[in-house]
């Protein structure tokens, strides 16, 4: 029997193959203390895509691995919280997905759980922006290498902004000045008859 998502409170139900069961919350008890998702919206997002990751359709098949599933949704709404994300999965921009995993304060199993889920979400509802989707599916921030955890500030919003800002202005300049060569060639002519001029060396 496929998972079920619960929408409120956010929960799952699963049925493994060994026919054991279990029902896990997105706010749960951990150790005596409640753990919650601040992003109940995303969570409720997240939760259709780990529903089929789930046996019979993936590969999660047992109580443990399901939990280490709603701990990931955890890490990545209140992440996002942090840095003032409160929408969900359509909302989600590049750069805030980005400035969270390169925050460097999760562990790498949780970046990758939250792609599978965010990836499978995508296939089932295509919520997610071209780009974030590519971010997504691309190669991870936090490496499982303790060696390679030296890790860089993110980007901000705004500094994002102001990148994409200077590369479509570089590409506007660059095709501005193409259409120039190419509108001035055509007005060119051979320079062994019309002489050498800016015109008559772009014709060439």
């Amino acid at each position: 029997m496929p998972a079920t998502v619960i929408e409120e409170p956010p929960g799952i139900t699963a049925i493994f193959s060994d026919g054991t069961d279990c029902t896990l919350w997105a706010n749960s008890l951990a150790h005596g203390e409640k753990v919650s998702t601040k992003n109940p919206v995303l969570a409720r997002e997240l939760l259709h895509g780990l529903a089929d990751l789930v046996h019979p359709h993936g590969r999660v098949d047992q109580e443990s691995t399901l939990a280490g599933y709603m701990g990931g949704i955890r890490a990545l709404t209140n992440g996002l919280v942090e840095l003032g994300f409160t929408g969900g999965a359509a909302e989600l921009t590049r750069g805030r997905l980005a400035a969270h995993w390169m925050s460097g304060k999760y562990r790498p199993v949780d970046e990758g759980r939250a792609r599978a889920m965010l990836r499978r979400l995508d296939d089932l509802r295509g919520l997610l922006r071209p780009d974030v989707r590519e971010l997504v599916v691309g190669r991870r921030f936090v490496s499982n290498r303790r060696r390679d955890r030296n890790f860089l500030q993110p980007y901000s919003e705004t500094e994002w902004s102001r990148l994409t800002e200077v590369c479509r202005n570089a590409v506007k300049e660059s095709y501005a000045a193409h259409r120039l060569a190419v509108k001035t060639a055509e007005s060119g002519q051979d320079p062994r008859e019309g002489g050498w001029t800016d015109a008559n060396l772009l014709w060439i």
